[in-house]
């Protein structure tokens, strides 16, 4: 594919331009240049076409945008980060159907892939000409690149990578099953070593994969220090005496409906085995209720 047209970069004060010529009897789409730098679909870089020397240039402003072969040699990126440019770049060439782009003229080689450090968006080439080649094959190359180079690469992309039927609609769906803070929350588990090596989990996995991490770490004990003082407070602490304010509190509510209804009960004939029976009454309740919340401390 790249026989197809040559490659300069030119650098000056205001920022890099990526100059594309065409070769042989290729001509661009106009329309398509039109779509683009009219509608400016997002993730696609603006062109300006010219005509040097009998040959067919695309001019490309970059600004102060970084190839993604460059930016993933100089930086550690971490998982969510490599998920989150994926889902942009598959995103774009999705959505380019939509402005009657061709999905095969996008450069999803890494060195035409451009990374903006200010707004950390993801930017692609895209080629006004018909050009040979599928789409999901080139992505899949994409993957198989990125997933040698970088060490939190996804695993469940991967293994989807070297399906038969593989496609770009079926990638997206494998990115919404990931949970982003499920990987940020396992990568800073994995920092800190009390996990084993991390492999994401899907939606359905999840509840799974929550009592997985938590064990061993519930008998930590929560320590909150007083400021300007030495006494230790054991968080759990705070909740002891909950049970006997529930307590106190339905007490309250029992005399307040004895007095409320105690005009009801003289009227019944309330008498000594009246009361004696309603006191059985309480005290069993008041039993009942002590060992329900003492057993849940």
């Amino acid at each position: 594919m790249e026989k197809d047209f040559t490659v300069n970069l030119v650098k000056d004060v205001g920022g890099s331009t990526l100059v594309i010529g065409l070769t042989g009897e290729q001509k661009t789409v106009y329309h398509q240049i039109k779509v683009i730098n009219r509608n400016a679909p997002p993730g696609i870089i603006v062109m300006e076409e010219r005509r040097e020397n009998n040959q067919i240039k695309l001019y490309y402003d970059l600004k102060n945008s970084l190839p993604l072969s460059y930016y993933i040699e100089r930086e550690e990126i971490s998982g969510e980060e490599v998920i989150r440019f994926l889902d942009e770049i598959v995103g774009v060439v999705l959505e380019s159907k939509n402005y009657l782009l061709f999905a095969s003229s996008f450069l999803l080689q890494q060195e035409y892939i451009y990374f903006n450090p200010d707004s950390r968006k993801v930017l692609l080439v895209y080629l006004p000409v018909k050009l040979q080649g599928d789409v999901n094959e080139n992505f899949r190359q994409l993957l198989k690149e990125l997933s040698n180079k970088l060490a939190d690469f996804p695993q469940e992309l991967t293994s989807y990578s070297k399906e038969q039927f593989f496609n770009l609609q079926g990638f997206r769906e494998q990115l919404k099953k990931i949970k982003y803070f499920d990987y940020k929350q396992l990568s800073l588990e994995k920092e800190q070593g009390k996990t084993k090596t991390f492999q994401l989990e899907t939606v359905p996995n999840y509840m799974q994969f929550q009592s997985e991490v938590s064990v061993g770490e519930e008998a930590e004990q929560e320590v909150v220090k007083d400021r300007g003082s030495e006494t230790v407070k054991v968080a759990e602490g705070l909740y002891f005496k909950r049970p006997m304010i529930i307590f106190i509190a339905v007490q309250i509510g029992i005399a307040i409906m004895l007095v409320m209804f105690s005009s009801v009960i003289r009227a019944l004939g309330g008498t000594a085995a009246t009361y004696l029976g309603l006191l059985l009454i309480i005290m069993s309740f008041d039993y009942i209720l002590l060992k329900r919340l003492l057993g849940k401390e």
